[in-house]
């Protein structure tokens, strides 16, 4: 399940320990929902989500639960390749609520520290959910369990379902892939949102610059060489 993480670029890898080492300090031992969200589709915020929410929960550092928060196109369970039953679909489990039934939410523990709330397939989802008063509340009871709840969000341009989830927050995580987002949607995405709750924006698939390579010299020679 980790294998996610441990494939990670080293680069990266250590970027989200750092991401971490943040959120630790805004989160001052109090549970804290982070969503993750970007301007349009294919900017890498999924694949953000999880590998954070394994981030926090490496070495069973923080009780994680880790919530596919876009309903309409559910990505969680495929990326980490789950296979989850009908009844374990968190928009299932908010319809249900909506008909009156109070039974409590039902998570999937992935490992010990890391737990899913996630749609089985796209055609069992149902994205009206998301829009009702079941769904913030939800995310109210979810952070009473954990240390961190992180949602994967949906894309915020042309859909106020990222506001949806930005209010059931305590902060956001913009993510932008270098290749792909223009500047003008980052701005008209942070703009959609406001300020209050942005952490952060985290750009992908940046290109690694050359360094460039000095002689250096030990007791007067040059290194690799006898002095």
């Amino acid at each position: 399940m980790f294998e996610l993480l441990r494939g990670a670029p080293a680069p990266a890898l250590a970027a989200l320990r750092v991401l971490r080492h943040r959120l630790d300090q805004r989160r001052a031992g109090e549970p804290l929902a982070v969503a993750v969200v970007s301007p349009g589709r294919a900017e890498g915020k999924t694949a953000l989500a999880v590998r954070l929410a394994m981030t926090l929960a490496e070495a069973e550092r923080a009780r994680v639960l880790l919530v596919d928060g876009h309903l309409a196109c559910p990505r969680v369970a495929a990326t980490l390749g789950l296979r989850l039953p009908a009844h374990a679909s968190f928009s299932e489990q908010l319809r249900r609520r909506m008909a009156g039934e109070t039974r409590p939410l039902g998570v999937i523990a992935v490992s010990q520290s890391l737990s899913v709330l996630a749609e089985p397939s796209l055609e069992a989802s149902y994205p009206a959910a998301l829009h009702s008063v079941h769904f913030e509340a939800a995310m109210r009871t979810l952070r009473r369990y954990h240390d961190y709840v992180v949602i994967d969000g949906p894309p915020i341009l042309g859909s106020g379902d990222a506001n949806v989830i930005e209010d059931a927050s305590d902060g956001v995580v913009l993510v932008a892939r270098a290749s792909l987002t223009r500047a003008s949607s980052l701005t008209s995405a942070a703009e959609q949102l406001g300020d209050r709750r942005i952490l952060g924006v985290v750009l992908n698939d940046v290109a690694p610059r050359p360094v460039a390579r000095k002689r250096v010299c030990i007791d007067g020679a040059p290194a690799g060489q006898s002095a």
